[in-house]
């Protein structure tokens, strides 16, 4: 799982995102809980997913928590509403395939119910179980319960100095398409890609790419690679890469590469299962692309010609989208500072300091990045009030200034 916190910062965030307004979602993390913990990653954002908005589509007023806290030996992840609720005589059957509480459930609710049933195996898979309390009218808390294991255990893929990769010969220039949903992430690995002497082409969510592999094989232009982010809009990396490995056509053999924020051993295998080749930890380094690329592309029939490289810090297209991103957070903070316990207005802001967290080293911009990620921090964890966002606004003038 790696950063527990961070994984359940992340499912919420979507959620918030997701969810009709009127509905308070709240999050309660133990004191005693591990800050980085071993386990399935991406199974375990999904029953968390499953289970907000599960709560959020049978609540229509109140409050969605979540809690997290430890049992022993035990992880334990509940998520309580104040919605319907489900009767007695209907529960030992809600985690079962298709059922909901009731017939009419579906038609005023919609869904069929299958994101529990969903849940329940994906927690056997990780050892785990899930169980129910709920009352009619009074609202309902589900809660998983998985293997608590230390940390110390916890298998890491490190990239060493001491240990550097094997060069291998270069690939003719080829097609490369990029999976990225951010947009400073596209302009960054493009302008990387063509540096190398690459065509890189982007597409902005996992349907997107699944149709552009099909399309250009159709064209007789097939990619020699793909670049898959795990985590995009409509379907995320591993079911894009499914839909492309199940495809009719040569194109589904087409070499795909995740995109990771990660490289913990079973988001690895996850990848791995999905039928990716290999995986490339963000931030994505030049010299590790590079690699990527003379191991998985396939160098086209007839040569490409190659793009001209540009300096990628040095692009006009990528410094405005930075410049952009900049006043973005700014105004961000302003409106945070006029509305302190607004949620939402909250959670625009730290998205956006985590996007420019991620990117402000590459322009120079090292100490930005690192106030950027200590703001967003804080807000996970505190509650916002004017001084520490006034303090925050001061520090971050200062770096993006330069002390100037």
């Amino acid at each position: 799982v790696g950063n527990l916190g961070a994984q359940v910062d992340s499912a919420t965030r979507r959620q918030r995102h997701d969810q009709r307004g009127g509905i308070d979602l709240r999050t309660e993390i133990a004191d005693d809980v591990p800050e980085t913990v071993i386990g399935d990653g991406l199974r375990l954002r999904q029953i968390i997913l499953n289970l907000l908005g599960n709560a959020a589509k049978f609540t229509d007023e109140g409050a969605i928590v979540l809690s997290v806290s430890v049992a022993e030996t035990e992880l334990v992840i509940a998520v309580g509403d104040t919605g319907i609720g489900i009767a007695a005589d209907r529960q030992s059957a809600i985690f079962d395939s298709f059922v909901q509480a009731d017939a009419s459930t579906n038609k005023t609710y919609g869904g069929t119910g299958l994101g529990l049933a969903i849940s329940t195996e994906l927690a056997k898979l990780m050892g785990g179980r899930l169980s129910l309390f709920s009352a009619l009218g009074v609202g309902t808390t589900v809660t998983l319960r998985i293997p608590l294991t230390s940390a110390d255990d916890l298998v890491i893929e490190k990239r060493s100095p001491t240990h550097p990769q094997t060069t291998l010969p270069p690939v003719a220039a080829t097609r490369i398409l990029v999976a990225e949903d951010h947009d400073v992430n596209q302009l960054l690995i493009k302008a990387m890609l063509t540096r190398l002497g690459h065509s890189p082409v982007i597409a902005r969510n996992g349907s997107e790419a699944v149709a552009m592999v099909q399309d250009a094989f159709m064209q007789g232009q097939p990619f020699g690679l793909v670049l898959m982010d795990m985590q995009m809009p409509e379907i995320d990396g591993i079911e894009a890469t499914r839909r492309i490995r199940s495809g009719p056509t040569a194109a589904a053999a087409v070499p795909i590469v995740a995109l990771t924020a990660n490289a913990y051993a079973s988001d690895v295998d996850a990848c791995r299962a999905a039928g990716m080749q290999d995986h490339l930890a963000k931030p994505v380094q030049l010299s590790a692309l590079d690699h990527i690329v003379r191991r998985w592309a396939i160098a086209p029939a007839a040569p490409a010609p190659a793009p001209t490289p540009v300096p990628a810090s040095a692009d006009p297209e990528l410094i405005a989208q930075f410049d952009a991103r900049i006043d973005r957070m700014f105004a961000l903070l302003e409106a945070a500072l006029a509305e302190p316990l607004n949620t939402q207005v909250i959670d625009d802001l730290r998205e956006a300091l985590h996007r420019l967290a991620g990117t402000a080293a590459f322009f120079g911009k090292a100490e930005l990045g690192t106030t950027a990620a200590t703001l967003d921090e804080r807000l996970g964890r505190l509650t916002a009030t004017p001084e520490m966002l006034e303090d925050a606004r001061t520090a971050l003038r200062l770096a993006a200034t330069g002390g100037r």
